[in-house]
């Protein structure tokens, strides 16, 4: 990840970005996926994460990796045997996949790449997080975590965030996630992610729903020397199932 331009792309990225968009062309999914990324992105003449302009029907993430910084969009909702699933894009053609703030996908970065995570439960705060990682090939990596409520991150965690009065503010609620088994060394380290409590909805232009814990913030290290940091910038409007 890096910082990029949000005005014009050449031609040739746009294409290429368009291609993982509309895979499936007649897809309305793809098509409103392509649309989101368009307005939010290739007709915003900003030139820096922090400075660019955005647009409040749209919601964003702000993402960084050591000195590097990308702004991504939510394409789309996808889901798994797990519940939804948050598509992100960069302008870059990163694509971020969350779920419930755990990073369950990363492609398009060059220095590392997971294309899949497998969550699989073993308790209601102990789970098993199973991915293959590119380009070292290794594979069939295990990670078992267990869920500590109500732990934040150190200050120095914190550096990394935008929004810092609100995620430290008791609006928010974090909880740590360690690596308490693993068949990869060495162990990564803590991740941490932040709730927030928002009134849900059932699709665009419909009645608030009863609320809902909305992932706002996350930390979290895809390998030991690899970690990032993400938080949402513009709230969700709904989750189209």
């Amino acid at each position: 990840m890096s910082d990029f331009s949000l005005g014009r792309l050449p031609s040739r990225l746009v294409f290429c970005i368009a291609c993982v968009f509309l895979v499936g062309c007649t897809s309305p999914r793809g098509q409103a996926a392509w649309s989101t990324f368009r307005a939010a992105f290739l007709d915003d003449p900003s030139t820096q994460v922090d400075s660019a302009v955005l647009r409040p029907e749209f919601s964003y993430l702000r993402v960084r990796q050591g000195e590097s910084l990308a702004l991504m969009v939510l394409g789309e909702i996808d889901t798994n045997a797990n519940g939804p699933v948050e598509v992100w894009y960069s302008a870059k053609g990163e694509i971020l996949r969350l779920q419930e703030g755990r990073i369950v996908g990363l492609t398009g970065v060059q220095k590392l790449s997971v294309p899949q995570v497998q969550i699989r439960w073993i308790a209601k705060d102990v789970y098993e997080r199973v991915s293959d990682e590119l380009p070292s090939y290794r594979t069939s990596v295990v990670d078992r975590l267990r869920i500590s409520p109500n732990v934040r991150p150190s200050e120095s965690i914190f550096k990394g965030f935008r929004q810092k009065d609100l995620l430290r503010s008791d609006r928010v609620v974090w909880q740590a996630e360690w690596v308490e088994a693993s068949n990869s060394a060495p162990y990564k380290p803590l991740s941490y992610v932040a709730f927030k409590s928002e009134a849900g909805s059932q699709g665009v232009g419909s009645d608030k729903g009863p609320v809902v814990r909305v992932a706002v913030a996350g930390y979290q290290c895809l390998r030991a020397d690899f970690c990032l940091v993400w938080e949402r910038l513009i709230s969700p409007v709904a989750v189209i199932k």
